[in-house]
């Protein structure tokens, strides 16, 4: 499975742009709230991508 992270940004005038931060690749599992988030070493890893 692939998680991606993105950030929007919204303005006052109602404008958003989304920037894609990072990609992980990560073996499927069914979703649910405990397996949201990011261990702290794939939080370095997207940390350390240019």
């Amino acid at each position: 499975m692939k998680v991606t992270i993105r950030a929007e940004i919204a303005t006052d005038w109602n404008e958003t742009e989304t920037l894609e931060i990072s990609e992980i690749e990560r073996q499927y599992c069914k979703l649910d709230q405990s397996k949201i988030g990011l261990p702290l070493v794939e939080g370095k890893d997207v940390l350390h991508k240019p």
